[in-house]
């Protein structure tokens, strides 16, 4: 969500302190019904009869500045600017003339217009409380921080109440890092313009925000706005369940699938399904403050989410061999957030803007279910391959996002999901970034491995395009000797020459230290060197970034088998068929440990199961002619 300016609560008429009316019984009616049409969301009818007065009082500043206004709430810019302006000339005190000029100016991004009419606005007007609140909102922009904050403090002392005043403060809080004073006024959302309200039966039980113990108590955590939101914040959720609570976890229909490989004990619920019985309730974006964070305590371990194994295995085998680079792209929102038109203007990059970076020698893969009806034309002449089709919910974009090397995304769900996931992820932002990716800074406190590349002039993401197009070319390249350098290791790895085959994974890890297939076969190989306590800790690792990767769980279960540790081997062998059920390798290994432990029915089970996967496994079939005499001896 992204802050936002203020537009004055009425709209203003011949009876509302108006510097020139006309006395007439018929110009009050007729702005009435202005006003009442407005008041409906009716701005046709608001403006015909606006239009209707002012051919009759063509010289009347109050009737150029509402019909100025309603102009703008259609966001014609041009005509609002032209009566707005009118009306100034006329009047140049006219407060309400001069607001609504600033309000335009900042819809268009013209903050230092806008700073100019809201200042002559407060000094027609002193006492205007959205005044000093928007003027607070251009001068943030325009990096004067701490007088913002100031102009902020003047609307909330004018009106003690501006839950808008209280809630933009603490995103210009949040966005500096003052994290202890922006939380606590963020819970002012929940009396702000446009963020919805707390369901009635959650908001009938108390509400925690950390001052109360939850120990042997049920409390339920609900997302509240966007998907992205919901990925960010319920890395929380471990927390609150080692206060000893029973949680329930409400999100999003398309989430239930991805939050449920939070490592955590909890109940997950779609939103709009019935709720069980709970004593305590907080929105998932009210946890920081619950839990106390700060800056240096946001609790940045990645990956807090993961795949499944079937579901892993479906976008396998759909991508197929991996022959070269694989870049995921996101370059625009879905257009169904809040204040969606600004937000899609603001996020959002046409994708023929990203013509620079489709030129290396990568497969792209678009990460978008919602491709733009501008882009679908395009799409078909880029070498983006799209998904959409495929993406059924955020389990789907998990599992193609863990396939690719990085992911290139304007700030989107998916950004968040990447980040969660810890994969590497470049977050290309806006100039007015939202308040979570702090200001000036390239890297992100709630994922570590993110990149930022943020506009250094409003609307310029051909600058932030070039960035990222530079930092590509250093990136691609390694990646492709990383490529080059991997199969190598592999061939020499299968030859039996474990020193080079070391060497050669070490040096991938140098460049790549997250790479999990460098991880496993480096630490299976430095377990048959009889090093198991840091091979084991390299598989350990691998598995803990990939919770996904079949053949991690397969290489830790041979490792423990040589330490006799046949029990925990089998456990982690039915973790490697449970991501791939055609790993016939495991079947056979977890067969062997059966065997070993005595359990000769199970044994032969595996072994046939491993022979229906690949008929031609000579070993397992060796394996079955030993078991079946011992199960027949039984």
């Amino acid at each position: 969500m992204n802050n936002r300016p203020e537009h004055r609560k009425t709209v203003r008429g011949a009876n509302d302190e108006a510097p020139v009316s006309p006395a007439s019984e018929s110009f009050r009616k007729a702005l009435a019904k202005v006003k009442e049409a407005y008041d409906k969301g009716d701005f046709a009818e608001a403006q015909a009869v606006c239009q209707q007065v002012l051919s009759l009082h063509p010289q009347n500043p109050d009737v150029l500045t509402l019909l100025g206004h309603i102009y703008a709430e259609q966001r014609d810019w041009n005509n609002a600017v032209e009566l707005l302006s009118r009306a100034i000339s006329i009047h140049p005190a006219h407060s309400d003339a001069l607001f609504y000029l600033g309000r335009v100016m900042q819809k268009c991004t013209r903050h230092k217009d806008a700073l100019l009419y809201y200042e002559k606005c407060i000094a027609a007007n002193p006492r205007i409380p959205e005044a000093h609140h928007n003027r607070a909102f251009s001068l943030f922009y325009m990096n004067h921080t701490e007088e913002a904050l100031k102009s902020c403090d003047k609307a909330i002392a004018l009106n003690p109440g501006y839950a808008d005043a209280y809630l933009n403060k603490s995103y210009f809080l949040l966005s500096l890092g003052r994290y202890e004073e922006g939380w606590k006024l963020y819970e002012w959302r929940w009396k702000a313009n446009d963020l919805g309200r707390i369901a009635t039966q959650i908001s009938q039980k108390p509400l925690w925000l950390g001052d109360a113990s939850i120990a042997g108590k049920t409390i339920l955590l609900h997302a509240e706005q966007g998907f992205g939101d919901t990925i960010q914040f319920c890395r929380y959720v471990p927390m609150v369940a080692a206060l000893g609570a029973n949680v329930l976890l409400e999100v999003q229909k398309p989430l239930t699938g991805l939050v449920r490989t939070l490592k955590s004990s909890y109940t997950v619920i779609a939103q709009g399904n019935s709720l069980p019985a709970f004593d305590f309730h907080c929105p998932l974006m009210s946890l920081p403050l619950a839990l106390g964070t700060s800056l240096a305590t946001i609790p940045s371990q990645v990956p807090y989410l993961s795949t499944c194994g079937a579901n892993r295995s479906k976008w396998q085998h759909r991508l197929g061999t991996y022959k070269k680079p694989r870049i995921g792209l996101v370059w625009a929102t879905s257009g169904k957030h809040q204040n969606a038109q600004d937000e899609d203007r603001n996020r959002s990059i046409g994708l023929s803007t990203l013509a620079p970076l489709l030129r290396h020698n990568c497969e792209y893969h678009s990460l978008q279910k919602d491709i733009r009806l501008q882009d679908r034309e395009i799409l078909p002449s880029t070498p983006i391959i799209s998904h959409n089709e495929h993406l059924d919910d955020f389990l789907d974009t998990a599992s193609l996002a863990s396939e690719m090397d990085f992911i290139i995304s304007v700030d989107t769900s998916v950004a968040h999901l990447a980040g969660a996931l810890g994969k590497p992820v470049w977050v290309l932002l806006s100039f007015f970034a939202d308040f979570r990716w702090l200001r000036e800074r390239q890297d992100s406190p709630w994922y570590p491995t993110a990149r930022l590349f943020r506009q250094t002039a409003l609307g310029d993401w051909d600058n932030v395009v070039s960035l990222v197009n530079d930092a590509l070319i250093s990136t691609v390249y390694t990646l492709t000797r990383t490529f080059d350098l991997l199969e190598q290791a592999r061939t020499i790895y299968q030859n039996g020459a474990l020193f080079q085959a070391e060497a050669a994974y070490r040096t991938i890890l140098l460049d790549f230290p997250h790479h999990v297939e460098a991880l496993t076969s480096l630490g299976s190989l430095l377990v048959q060197q009889n090093k198991q306590e840091e091979g084991i800790a390299l598989m350990e690792e691998a598995i803990r970034l990939d919770a996904g990767y079949a053949s991690a769980y397969y290489n830790y279960g041979l490792a423990l088998q040589t330490q006799n540790r046949h029990s925990d081997a089998i456990a982690q062998y039915d973790k490697a068929v449970a991501m791939d059920s055609a790993y016939a390798e495991a079947y056979n290994n977890r067969g062997i440990a059966l065997f070993i432990l005595g359990c000769y029915g199970e044994a032969v089970a595996n072994f046939e199961r491993a022979l229906v996967v690949n008929p031609d496994y000579a070993d397992a079939a060796r394996n079955l002619s030993l078991a079946l005499p011992k199960l027949a001896s039984e």
